[in-house]
């Protein structure tokens, strides 16, 4: 994101999201088998400090009043809306998908 000039309305974000190791065992074998691992993984001591540069670039990016989604971990995300409240000032949930688990980071900048 560096690299746009202008803010926007809304970001949507898919990142990598699981800790190499200490997500892999939860991981579906199809997901292993047919997405590619760069779209999957973080290592896990760089996992927080990616997180954190994403979230500063979203908050520059971002206008205020706008959204940013994200989908996610579901074992991340809770610290995660954390993460990015201190970051920049912000108001946010986490919405659970169709199987009743965490997965989408909704953020409003105030």
């Amino acid at each position: 994101m560096a690299n746009f000039s202008q803010k926007y309305d809304i970001i949507f974000s898919n990142p990598p999201y699981i800790k190499r190791q200490a997500d892999l065992s939860g991981v579906h074998k199809q997901v292993l088998e047919n997405e590619p691992e760069v779209a999957l993984f973080l290592e896990d001591e760089s996992y927080d400090e990616w997180f954190a540069c994403l979230f500063r670039q979203v908050g520059e990016k971002l206008k205020k009043g706008s959204v940013f989604l994200m989908e996610g971990h579901e074992d991340h995300l809770d610290d995660q809306l954390k993460q990015i409240q201190l970051t920049f000032p912000c108001v946010g949930e986490v919405i659970k998908d169709l199987t009743g688990r965490n997965r989408i980071l909704k953020v409003r900048k105030i």
